[in-house]
């Protein structure tokens, strides 16, 4: 698949001061050295180290240094050459109360915040490294789908593995896309010294996300506080249809991921209502070929009441690239009034659907999916044994997985294979004025196209033919019966 050049961040391995010209490899760290700035405005006396674990918190043996006068900061050649994954790790600065910010220089940080950098090696740039509250967003949204996605990410696979970097690669290209898009600013810019170059109004926007930043440090204060066990936490704030939703994801020792989407007041203080939450877990079968996704569900957009619907799925899929397929097996109840008794729901007691799938990946990049639907509790004969397996993905093997060949992964295709539904969905990552388009097409002869764009917006658009998707208008986001 070609993927468009602004599409690709690339390694910039050139001689500069990130990229020393010393040794006879480029990956050779013996010359090199890593200096930057750390600006909101400048930014004096922060801490900023080297996040080997991704975990976004200063653990024992990570690197760190100080930032001294006008935010500059420098890893030196022998920490350097002590880490072998420097360039593939993020870099995290905590501003503490009492840092000097330029902006003010008289008036000292009186609320702690945190900012973030991508890995060096993804850096479209040949500048320092820039801290700033824009490449914090980059790098946040990254690492949140890192942790979502159930990647195992840290120095010692980032070394062994090359499929780790491009997995990385492409999350980094994806925010840095979407910030591209909300802050209209090039690449190059993406990365800049605004305070420098003058670019005020970049530097006004810069401001307006750090009162933001410090919210959501006081709140991953208090939550990794009241969850010891915790490994990641991470909380955002964005807008969505007016509202303002605070993001909360907490990933615990254990493997399981919980995130909620809460309605905040206008000055971030105060929680609204909750309009989901959501429990996760990712585990793999002896030989990590087969994957377990595993989630609670709790969602209160599906009804007008002030109850919840809660669904629980158990979806078993092969891990790799080409054709690989999947089971998945739903249960769901409604009028549920929190998590707690959104865990009792089970397979063998509130059964609801079964759906079996197939996925075609090139690479790392899914571009086709089939799913044939089993609703109202039904199953397909063959895999009715597979329904209730124990959420343990050793209690499925290949054998049964590969026996889903019958199932065409062609998009044009229009067998059900004995489905009460079925969609087939196609992935086009090669538009430049886009991220994504998807087009669907299901049993009915309904079409449907999403378009996501770089700022996060995305257009729905339906249709009965292929044809009508490209002059029929995006229809409205809360139009429920055109959902790719």
């Amino acid at each position: 698949m070609n993927i468009p050049l602004n599409k690709i961040i690339v390694a910039w391995l050139s001689c500069t001061s990130l990229f020393g010209c010393g040794g006879d490899s480029a990956d050779s760290a013996t010359d090199q050295k890593v200096t930057g700035k750390l600006i909101d405005g400048y930014i004096t006396g922060a801490k900023i180290f080297m996040d080997l674990n991704f975990n976004s918190q200063h653990d024992a043996g990570e690197p760190s240094t100080t930032t001294g006068a006008n935010g500059s900061f420098e890893f030196t050649k022998e920490t350097i050459s002590a880490q072998p994954c420097w360039k593939h790790v993020p870099y995290v600065a905590v501003v503490p109360v009492g840092a000097i910010d330029s902006d003010t220089p008289n008036t000292p940080v009186t609320e702690p915040y945190k900012m973030t950098f991508p890995p060096l090696s993804f850096k479209n740039s040949t500048s320092e490294v820039y801290v700033t509250p824009i490449t914090t967003e980059v790098w946040n949204g990254a690492n949140s789908n890192l942790h979502l996605d159930g990647l195992e990410m840290g120095c010692s696979e980032l070394v062994s593995d090359e499929s780790k970097v491009e997995e990385l690669k492409q999350l980094v290209a994806k925010e840095e896309d979407k910030v591209m898009e909300k802050y209209a600013v090039s690449s190059l810019n993406l990365y800049s010294d605004y305070v420098a170059s003058g670019n005020n109004a970049l530097h006004t926007k810069a401001k307006e996300t750090v009162s933001k930043l410090k919210v959501a440090f006081e709140n991953e204060t208090t939550l990794k506080a009241g969850n010891p066990d915790a490994t990641y936490v991470r909380v955002s704030y964005f807008e969505d249809d007016g509202d303002t939703i605070r993001y909360q994801h907490i990933t615990t020792e254990d493997g399981y991921i919980r995130k909620y989407d809460h309605v905040n007041s206008d000055d971030l203080t105060n929680v609204i209502t909750t309009e989901t939450h959501e429990i996760m877990r990712y585990i793999y079968n002896h030989d990590k070929t087969i994957k377990l996704e595993s989630s609670y569900l709790l969602d209160d957009r599906t009804t007008d009441s002030n109850t919840y619907t809660c669904v629980y799925l158990e979806n078993y899929k092969q891990v790799g690239s080409g054709v690989i397929y999947n089971i998945e097996n739903h249960a769901s109840s409604a009028a549920i009034a929190d998590m707690d008794e959104c865990k009792t729901v089970t397979l063998a007691s509130n059964p609801s659907r079964q759906v079996l799938g197939v996925r075609l990946r090139n690479g790392n990049i899914l571009t086709n999916k089939t799913r044939l639907m089993y609703p109202n509790g039904g199953f397909h004969p063959q895999y009715s044994g597979h329904f209730t397996l124990g959420n343990n993905p050793d209690n499925i093997s290949h054998t049964v997985l590969n026996s889903l060949s019958f199932i065409d992964v062609d998009f044009y295709s229009e067998e059900g294979h004995g489905a009460s539904a079925w969609a087939r969905a196609r992935y086009d990552y090669t538009q430049a004025t886009n991220y994504l388009v998807k087009d669907v097409h299901d049993e009915n002869g309904q079409w449907a196209r999403g378009i996501e764009y770089f700022d996060g917006r995305i257009d729905r658009i339906c249709g009965d033919t292929e044809a009508s998707l490209d002059t029929n208008p995006p229809v409205s986001n809360d139009n429920d019966t055109c959902n790719p």
